[in-house]
């Protein structure tokens, strides 16, 4: 397995759509979960639900319909070894920021899979309905993300990025972060 730095990780992780045909070890997948659970929340009330589907037919009905078959934005969720569905269910008095909670769980499940050498992508393309009915989520259940997992079949490189003087701004949104100002 390989290990990175955080800093490294962060800046290294990309989105693979295309997997080695091998399994990940329930220890690895454990061993993510275990890190998952660390993930910051509102009130620490960790909402995070995740169902790890391998089951073929199952990924199969996750991804299943007619845009997919015409758009295949998502066809990585049948060739994936593991999908993770993340999901949790709405609190009355926390239901602001569960969303943002379970998003911050997934993003350390994408960098922990990265340091121990697995590929992730984040999906949102899905239907909520079709992911209910095939994992058996409660009615009420919010499903955030699809995450596929596996030994990556692709190296892609990094896209480029925007600028922090485009991103971050200094007091007020009219004062780009990189605008001169000296160290304080």
């Amino acid at each position: 397995m390989k290990d990175i730095t955080l800093i490294e990780g962060l800046k290294t992780r990309r989105s693979i759509r295309s997997y080695l045909d091998k399994p990940v070890p329930d220890r690895l997948i454990e061993e993510l979960l275990e890190t998952v659970r660390w993930a910051p929340s509102s009130s620490n009330n960790q909402p995070w639900r995740f169902v790890v589907v391998r089951d073929q037919k199952k990924k199969a009905s996750l991804r299943g319909g007619l845009r997919d078959a015409i758009i295949p934005f998502s066809k990585q969720i049948g060739e994936a070894p593991v999908v993770f569905v993340a999901w949790y269910t709405p609190s009355i008095v926390l239901k602001k920021w569960q969303v943002s909670d379970v998003s911050n769980a997934v993003t350390y499940l994408l960098l922990a899979a990265h340091a121990r050498g697995l590929g992730t992508c984040w999906i949102g393309w899905f239907s909520e309905e079709r992911v209910k009915k095939t994992l058996n989520l409660p009615k009420k259940a919010v499903v955030v993300a699809l995450v596929t997992a596996g030994y990556p079949a692709e190296d892609p490189k990094p896209k480029d990025r925007k600028p922090v003087s485009d991103i971050a701004f200094r007091d007020t949104c009219d004062a780009p972060w990189g605008s001169g100002v000296a160290d304080r």
